[in-house]
């Protein structure tokens, strides 16, 4: 009998192996989560909830608004200059009669020069670029655990399957050997030997369901639901479809890697700016020109002067020397 329930063991373990490789991964509740609720996702419908929940809120950490708006910003010119001088006294407090009281106007405006204001805006869109990466990177990774969490979850899910199985054939296999050892038709060392095995197999499935619900918080934080929540992965495709799967060429496989990791935009990107920003440090040792129009009443060699202003600052001491080398 005893070697007839070990052959019925080895079998069933042997035929839960096949199956394990050959099914189409299902979602399989546990029974501590019978009376949860349970969400059933496929991974296309669990993405679309990770952006849903998540979206606005990362965009809002990354400032994407933010750097859109500093390149407008980059764009616009300075504010026009004003200068009045006008006289408080002059023997009667403000006159200014036709004979009397000096008033003087000026309007400036800064012309950049060097391309200053184009190369400001290359860095924003460079500063821009740089954060849209560094959000599509961190959304790959997130869209990254989410696979990963749900492939082990609907591994898990089979695994505890196939204990709870396993775990119910040896309890019975337990209990046949408890009766034979009573009968004296075992030795008690094959009793103990079957019932270590029971143990190790509720270890398995004790260590099987805390990994299981380790899982099960990640994705709940992931798609922001409820804690009650008990999150089911479906998949449409068989496991052998999946694995059949042929890759491409250790070049295109580069290739792809090259055109679609952020990452990796994100650190040529920063490349780019820096060379721009050396650019624009050079471009601010030239100086920059104050051109405008000012007006004098009688402080001048003419009742009414109207002049032509021009302010350029000498780089004699200050060349942005400095920021060009670092």
């Amino acid at each position: 009998m005893v070697s007839y329930k070990l052959m019925n063991l080895k079998r069933l373990i042997f035929c839960f192996g096949l199956m394990i490789c050959s099914t189409a991964g299902q979602a399989f509740t546990t029974e501590t989560t019978q009376a949860e609720d349970t969400l059933r996702l496929d991974i296309k419908q669990a993405e679309k909830i990770l952006l849903d929940q998540n979206l606005e809120l990362l965009a809002s950490r990354y400032s994407i608004k933010s750097q859109e708006a500093l390149i407008r910003q980059a764009r616009l010119w300075d504010n026009p200059m004003l200068n009045t001088d006008q006289n408080i006294y002059d023997g009667k407090f403000f006159r200014h009669q036709a004979d009397h009281g000096q008033v003087f106007i000026q309007v400036m405006q800064l012309f950049l020069t060097a391309g200053k204001r184009s190369k400001a805006v290359e860095m924003a869109k460079d500063n821009a670029s740089i954060s849209m990466y560094q959000l599509d990177d961190l959304l790959r990774n997130l869209r990254y655990a989410l696979h990963a969490d749900f492939a082990e979850t609907r591994h898990l899910l089979e695994v505890q399957a196939m204990f709870r199985e396993e775990i119910q054939e040896v309890n019975q296999l337990v209990e046949g050997m408890r009766k034979a050892y009573e009968t004296g038709d075992i030795a008690l060392k094959d009793k103990i030997r079957i019932e270590a095995m029971l143990h190790s197999l509720k270890n398995d499935l004790s260590e099987a369901d805390t990994r299981l619900i380790e899982l099960q918080k990640e994705i709940r934080t992931l798609l922001r639901v409820k804690d009650q929540v008990f999150i089911a992965p479906v998949y449409h495709e068989p496991i052998q479809q999946l694995a059949s799967k042929s890759l491409n060429g250790i070049d295109s496989l580069q290739q792809i890697a090259f055109n679609y990791r952020p990452d990796l935009h994100s650190a040529e990107k920063s490349m780019e700016w820096q060379k721009h920003n050396l650019v624009y440090q050079k471009a601010l040792a030239v100086p920059d020109v104050s051109a405008g129009v000012e007006y004098d009443r009688l402080s001048s060699y003419t009742p009414n002067y109207v002049g032509l202003a021009v302010s350029v600052p000498i780089p004699l001491l200050n060349r942005n020397q400095g920021n060009i080398e670092s």
